[in-house]
């Protein structure tokens, strides 16, 4: 029997691949999800729409989607965004028809997983599967859609990509002919971050290596599993692993984890966490003293992302702990901590129709009931033409209205846009992106020193 939610799932990999321990601590904790996963499922259900019906992204705006019994409405931001993913994904069946290929899509495919991780009946769902058979080789891609606008998720050694193509390979072996030099495409489209997707080629021998590894993991969790239940001291020392995949791939255990706890402090105390009792007093352990100060920024930066994620987790432990307590005096003495009342929520109308014909009736002009404001340029920008990279006008595909602004207007429109500079941010010296270039000061001025002085007569006098 197939199991809709894996307790190693593919999107979780890059965590429990690494973290053996993750998987034993998050047992129990119950995953509330979020309104962005929420929207995510519901993208994900209009671009299979899309992409299985030949419809674009914009005739489901104003829909109610239902994601895991929660009603989501298809904004004009998410059919936008999912339009990009879905755009590509035609692109790239269209170019290899053109190459001659004979292609097979699938689209939200289940495919299975428990012959790698061990689990009896796993499933993994890939948002899009691409099988272009040639004369004489194939190819295969795994398309994954991602809504967020936090972390880019790069297609390289994507755990949960290589997770999904084998099982693909599994699901689809028998229909075609893949053999180890086959090449696997993993493209991650992550269009609110980028709108090209991160691509990635890898073959079919690779990836059975990457599912040995995969399935070697799953024994150490079982060790783990264990060593827990034996009441082993080794436990957190073996099989507690902290990294920046902790809070990248959303261990449930992260705000109780001693190993995520002692590793965001142990910047305060020369590589050792603080106990309870030298806690009150890191402010005074904290400062550079009369080290480089430089040193002491690195230390500190290379952990803050970690310390305040840590600070955050440890206040929803606390949080859901304290008002399981009933938030009595035992409870509150405790933890040192109560609830509140907090600030009220913003008032808005339960029902708008029946606000606003109460209003009518209380004969308010328009200018008292309503608020006019400017669109935004994105908006305007969605009510003029499209542009291909040469800067060209594209033609209008079937089904959608003609622009209500036109070329030279929008051109106009732009002269009227203004855009702040983008803010420099401060990250590790392995991010991806170029450092910025920065000037020097005396660049900005001119070398006066080099000018020759204007005389009385040149000048036409001092004064």
């Amino acid at each position: 029997m197939a199991k809709e939610h894996a307790d190693l799932s593919p999107s979780s990999a890059g965590r429990w691949m690494k973290c053996a321990g993750s998987v034993v601590l998050s047992q129990g904790i119950e995953d509330k999800g979020s309104e962005y996963a929420l929207e995510g499922t519901a993208a994900h259900d209009v671009a299979a729409m899309c992409l299985t019906s030949g419809t674009d992204a914009a005739a489901y705006v104003g829909r109610l989607i239902d994601a895991k019994g929660t009603e989501v409405p298809v904004t004009e931001d998410m059919a936008e965004n999912v339009q990009v993913y879905v755009d590509a994904v035609r692109q790239r069946v269209k170019a290899y028809e053109l190459s001659g290929a004979q292609v097979t899509l699938e689209v939200e495919q289940r495919v299975p997983i428990g012959h790698i991780t061990r689990e009896e009946g796993a499933e993994g769902t890939s948002d899009a599967v691409i099988i272009a058979e040639f004369p004489d080789s194939l190819a295969l891609e795994v398309w994954d859609l991602k809504m967020g606008r936090g972390v880019e998720v790069q297609a390289a050694d994507n755990e949960q990509g290589q997770l999904y193509a084998l099982g693909v390979l599994k699901k689809f072996g028998i229909a075609f002919d893949f053999d180890p030099s086959t090449p696997v495409g993993i493209v991650i489209s992550q269009p609110r971050i980028a709108r090209t997707p991160s691509e990635w080629v890898t073959t079919v021998g690779a990836l059975t290596e990457f599912g040995k590894t995969c399935t070697q993991a799953t024994h150490l969790i079982k060790a783990a599993f264990h060593c827990k239940e034996g009441g082993g001291q080794e436990f957190a020392e073996k099989y507690l692993v902290p990294g920046s995949h902790c809070k990248e791939k959303f261990c449930k255990a992260r705000g109780t984890c001693p190993a995520y706890r002692d590793s965001a402090l142990s910047v305060f105390n020369n590589g050792n966490a603080p106990s309870a009792d030298e806690f009150e007093n890191l402010v005074d352990q904290a400062g550079p003293g009369d080290a480089d100060p430089v040193q002491w920024w690195r230390l500190l930066l290379s952990k803050a992302e970690q310390i305040e994620d840590l600070i955050a987790q440890s206040y929803a432990s606390a949080f859901a702990w304290v008002k399981d307590q009933g938030n009595t005096p035992e409870a509150i003495e405790r933890l040192g901590f109560k609830l509140i009342e907090g600030k009220q929520g913003d008032r808005k109308w339960e029902d708008e129709e029946e606000a606003e014909k109460t209003l009518k009736s209380m004969r308010l002009g328009q200018g008292e009931m309503y608020e006019f404001k400017l669109i935004t340029p994105t908006k305007a920008e969605a009510l003029a033409p499209s542009y291909g990279k040469d800067g060209k006008v594209l033609p209008l595909k079937e089904g959608k209205p003609e622009p209500r602004i036109g070329d030279r207007q929008w051109k106009k429109l732009q002269g009227l846009i203004t855009r702040a500079p983008a803010k420099p941010n401060l990250v590790p010296a392995g991010h991806k992106k170029p450092p910025l270039v920065i000037k020097p000061v005396a660049d900005e001025f001119e070398d006066l020193t080099q000018v020759e002085p204007v005389t009385e007569d040149e000048g036409g006098g001092l004064c």
